[in-house]
């Protein structure tokens, strides 16, 4: 019951998307970096198309998903809702606040929308919304965990939306032309977009993860219970660190050698789709 929950195959897909939106940002983001060098060969048009086009798909489904999550927390964790909207008080109109902070039980220094927060939430200004107040005081999360919540929800949204905007760019210019973009404003959006991408994968589980506390599972078990408290955790911690060390300084040195071989021409006849080799003495095309 703690995996297969009510919340399970909507937090599975999204999960799923965002992983498919990370690895394709990201992947596009590379090769966009390239093409600004005036990289223009194939091998850099299919690692930049190819990446762009499954992430910009996902990024609208995304969007219905999480709407759709939004209003699951909203009926079913409350108090995570309330978090997320930085809500000190149950009431209905409540209004959305981008950015704030809560400061002694009080939402300051956000921007207010009046009524937002309640019809999204149920379609109506007049949707009742429970606030922090409607929290147990036993089990009522603090107000530093609050801000938290709300300033990593206001950023996964924001990122999101940049790259909504980003997928609607790219399939207009697509739609417009029949061919790769080759506009430098929208490469250069690509090739930041794989940063952006990671910002708001990880804020997003900041919010799913700080927004139980002091739960880690909601109703059945208080994170403070559910620390261990067996010896050892040290050495076992430092194991795992030194294995993720070793793993990334690995991955790298090798990803450095692979770059340097495809540079001298070495692999070019070997790499899927690589570009065709220069002639020596020859300088490389640019456009």
């Amino acid at each position: 019951k703690v995996f297969f929950n009510g919340a399970f195959w909507l937090e599975f897909l999204h999960m799923l998307l965002a992983a498919y939106i990370v690895a394709g940002f990201t992947v596009a983001g590379v090769y966009a970096a390239g093409m600004l060098k005036g990289r223009r060969d194939r091998y850099h048009r299919l690692g930049f198309l190819i990446p762009l086009t499954v992430a910009s798909i996902a990024m609208p489904l995304q969007f219905i998903v999480g709407d759709t999550i939004a209003r699951q927390v909203f009926d079913k964790e409350p108090a995570k809702f309330a978090a997320i909207e930085i809500l000190p008080k149950t009431g209905d109109h409540v209004p959305e606040t981008l950015g704030g902070v809560l400061i002694d039980g009080k939402a300051r220094y956000g921007i207010q929308l009046p009524d937002i927060a309640s019809v999204l939430a149920g379609f109506t200004p007049s949707t009742r919304i429970k606030g922090i107040d409607a929290i147990p005081s036993a089990v009522r999360p603090a107000d530093a965990v609050v801000s938290v919540v709300h300033l990593a929800f206001d950023v996964m949204v924001g990122t999101a939306s940049a790259l909504l905007l980003l997928a609607v760019w790219f399939g207009l210019l697509w739609w417009r032309r029949r061919d790769m973009p080759t506009n430098r404003w929208f490469l250069r959006a690509c090739a930041v977009a794989g940063l952006v991408s990671i910002v708001s994968l990880e804020s997003g589980w900041v919010t799913t993860e700080v927004g139980r506390q002091p739960w880690t599972v909601v109703g059945l078990l208080l994170t403070r219970d559910a620390v261990t408290t067996t010896g050892n955790l040290w050495p076992f911690f430092g194991a795992a660190v030194a294995i993720y060390l070793a793993v990334g300084v690995t991955a790298v040195l090798v990803l450095r050698s692979m770059r340097r071989r495809w540079a001298k021409g070495d692999d070019a006849d070997d790499v899927p789709y690589g570009p065709e080799p220069t002639p020596p003495n020859q300088p490389v095309a640019r456009s």
